[in-house]
């Protein structure tokens, strides 16, 4: 499916080069974790006509990786759609069954192919070449994998990696593992462990080691898993691609649970023990889910051992002792394993739909060094475990009286357990014990039904100080499927509070010893949540220390972000930013942010005085003024204001202002005044030497004006030398032909030239006020 090459000719001759696909191509976005969740915005079911039209796209030998993109592409609108149709036709091409005869250029999608059948090749390269086809920017992600060969609790996964994408998809940087969406094995097994215990019913099934078949299918797990579910199973190697906020070493990753994917949809949290190997204690192990939703699932468990790396060895017969205790209270479920063999056990705990459908979900390794204290194994592990839990809400019972699977009671002393019923039905009670017949024991149960409520009482058998008695609850005849809800009746209460107390005080020293908010926030929760008295002052020092930490925290997140918006500023050399930037820092007071805050400062000085040297040199005055007074503004404005760049410009701004009010009764003048200037016949000196310095000032060498028929012939045409006057620049005046013009006009006075003509004393001023603003621009130099 998916290539029109023909099938008739059986070769893949001639040999085809590998080529080069690199990780990242330069000018991609930098990696941030997902602004959104696949399961926000996919649904598989919307997708069928989508795929099906994907599936159906076919290949030859001379198609271009561009001409398939734009094939799978055309006519969707979103980066989803398309990464979709990708993804999708990648999948339903099974390379290894295809032949290609006479293709040599690995850079099309059939030699491509070609390179995978012959193992010079990766889905995770095929897939970029697509993506980055469709200018969807995808990157090859390099990562350690909890793969096939992997067991939970392994701390060596160095053999195990594998390369997988991360495609841009509509704004965010999304997951997707082709290979391990299109591949898989089925009924692999090491053979190395031996099923002790399922769902409450003792086994010993030996597992033969087999290789597994391997099979092709669509893996929706993998296309847009979530990053923090992702890093469960595969964590890349450079942190920032593994797109979460508190990025994981190889420590972690081969020390965290083997959560499945089903895990985190399954409406079930592990609340205490998030750590793949659990060490005993006293002979037992403990685990505790939390239901965060509702749901008719309910957990169930398979029990492994592996009796060659055990000390102990499993005793003769078939079945085993019950070992594995399953309590619901309320929306928790706790699991307490009471091992009667030291050794290396294994726990799976799948969540059961109903009783139909078991879906592994967790999976964690057992280190047991010491036997039990307690020898007896449990009364009865019925599947749906001990306490109140959603099957007694689903077969008609609320509002119970005890809702915890386990009841401390004492020889000879009654309990009453009552119940509501959502409309009547019969309710029969049974008591259970390891070695005697459940009808020996009916004269220690006494039961009353009263319109819709139930009472169950119940007496501690005289032997019962030594021994565990479980209380059975069905809704109509007493058969498996009737039963609804089941408690334990013990006297051996630290068997199941003592563990369980001692775990919680220690757990709350180690997070009192480190640094971490979360492990300190799980701690103090799991301590209130068992309602321990604070003997030894520690859970307050945990509150104080997390309020510390949640301090230093908000500190420290301030810090990093006023960091990140100074590094962006001056990356992006932005005045605006970096003048906010600036204002934000310095107004935080932290001293961690010094250092930076001097390179901001130099940028900011650089860009304010390269920004007024530019309108200097444009002589764009209206800007230059506009800068200067931002400056008062500026963050640094006092090193500005000393800048002598800064102070030259403001010199600059005022001369300038005043060149411009000199010009002003030069560009008033009529052409008529110049022509009648020009038109004078007397040979005053007067007239000749102010018009001979204004020339002279303009830029005319004095042998070009030494008669005033040479300086006559300037003023043709009259408005020429208005022209030039207006495009005068001041900078081009040397100091010493300021000095002969000003030689030439100080012999009068200004009342001296209007006498003669008012025309020349315009001329006279202009040319006085600018030798004026020369001199100061010299003394000043």
């Amino acid at each position: 499916m998916g290539c029109g090459a023909s099938q008739q000719v059986l070769t893949d001759d001639p040999d085809i080069d590998p080529i080069d696909v690199p990780d990242f191509v330069k000018g991609y976005k930098s990696p941030s974790p997902p602004k959104w969740k696949k399961r926000d915005v996919f649904d598989v079911t919307n997708s069928k006509n989508l795929d099906s039209r994907a599936s159906q796209v076919t290949v030859t030998d001379n198609t271009t990786f561009e001409a398939l993109a734009s094939d799978l592409t055309s006519g969707l609108s979103t980066d989803l759609e398309r990464v979709r149709a990708l993804f999708i036709w990648v999948g339903h091409q099974d390379f290894d069954q295809q032949f290609y005869p006479g293709v040599t250029d690995g850079r099309t999608p059939r030699g491509y192919m070609k390179l995978m059948k012959l193992k010079k090749g990766s889905y995770a390269s095929f897939f970029a070449l697509l993506c980055r086809a469709a200018k969807l920017p995808c990157v090859i992600v390099k990562g350690h994998v909890k793969s096939l060969g992997y067991e939970v609790g392994d701390q060596d996964v160095s053999r195990l990696m594998a390369t997988w994408n991360i495609v841009y998809v509509d704004g965010s940087w999304q997951i997707v593992h082709p290979m391990w969406a299109f591949t898989g094995v089925i009924g692999h097994d090491s053979g190395k462990w031996v099923k002790i215990e399922a769902d409450g019913k003792g086994t010993r099934e030996r597992a033969q080691a087999r290789q597994g078949i391997n099979i092709r299918r669509i893996g929706e797990d993998f296309f847009l898993p979530h990053p923090d579910e992702f890093v469960y199973t595969c964590m890349a190697e450079k942190r920032e691609w593994q797109l979460i906020k508190d990025t994981w070493d190889l420590h972690r990753f081969c020390n965290v649970p083997r959560f499945q994917f089903r895990y985190f949809t399954s409406g079930y949290k592990l609340i205490r023990e998030h750590k793949s190997i659990l060490l005993s204690e006293n002979g037992k192990c403990e685990l505790e889910f939390e239901q965060t939703k509702d749901t008719k699932s309910h957990l169930a468990y398979d029990l492994y051992f592996d009796e060659e790396q055990s000390k102990d060895k499993l005793p003769d017969g078939i079945e085993l002792p019950r070992c594995v205790f399953l309590e619901t209270n309320g929306k928790h479920v706790r699991l307490v394993v009471r091992f009667h063999v030291a050794g290396i056990y294994k726990l799976s705990i799948k969540y059961n739909l109903l009783g139909i459908i078991a879906v592994p979900i967790a999976a964690f390794k057992l280190v047991v060094n010491e036997r039990a204290e307690n020898k007896n194994m449990f009364p009865i592990n019925p599947p749906i475990g001990f306490g109140f839990g959603q099957t007694a809400k689903v077969n008609g019972l609320e509002a119970p009286s005890h809702k915890s699977g386990v009841v401390v009671m004492q020889r000879r002393t009654i309990k009453t357990f009552s119940f509501q019923m959502t409309t009547r039905m019969q309710v029969v009670a049974r008591l259970r014990h390891n070695n005697l017949q459940s009808e020996e024991l009916d004269q220690y149960v006494d039961q009353e039904v009263k319109d819709k409520n139930v009472k169950i009482h119940v007496t501690m058998p005289e032997d019962g100080d030594n021994e565990e008695y479980a209380l059975q609850i069905y809704t109509g005849e007493e058969k498996k499927d009737n039963n609804v809800v089941n408690y334990l009746l013990t006297s051996r209460k630290e068997d199941f509070e003592k563990i369980q107390e001692d775990k919680v005080r220690k757990n709350l020293q180690i997070a009192l010893g480190g640094h971490k908010i979360s492990t300190l926030q799980k701690a103090i929760k799991e301590f209130e949540v068992a309602k321990l008295k604070d003997t030894s002052g520690d859970l307050r020092k945990a509150k104080l220390k997390l309020d510390k930490l949640r301090k230093q925290r908000i500190k420290e997140e301030e810090i990093n972000s006023l960091k990140r918006n100074l590094k962006k500023a001056l990356k992006q050399r932005s005045l605006a930013d970096l003048e906010k930037a600036i204002a934000a820092a310095d107004g935080s007071g932290y001293p961690d942010l010094q250092e930076l805050l001097l390179i901001a400062r130099a940028m900011v000085a650089d860009l304010e005085q390269e920004a007024v040297e530019k309108e200097m040199t444009k002589k764009n005055l209206k800007r230059l003024e506009s800068s200067l007074n931002s400056i008062e503004a500026s963050a640094i404005e006092d090193e500005l204001q000393n800048s002598q760049v800064i102070q030259k410009a403001h010199r600059f701004l005022q001369q300038q202002k005043r060149l411009e009010r000199f010009l002003s009764p030069i560009l008033a003048m009529k052409n008529g005044t110049v022509a009648e200037i020009h038109g004078y016949k007397d040979t005053n000196p007067l007239i000749v030497d102010v018009m001979k310095a204004t020339f002279i000032t303009l830029g005319h060498r004095q042998n070009e004006l030494e008669s005033w028929s040479a300086i006559q012939k300037q003023l043709i045409p009259s408005f020429q030398i208005i022209t030039r006057i207006k495009s005068f620049n001041l900078d081009k005046l040397h100091v010493r032909t300021a000095d002969r013009a000003r030689m030439l006009l100080q012999k009068y006075t200004m009342d001296d030239v209007r006498e003669v003509s008012a025309g020349l004393a315009t001329f006279y001023k202009w040319s006085s006020n600018v030798l004026q603003e020369a001199t100061a621009i010299h003394d000043h130099d």
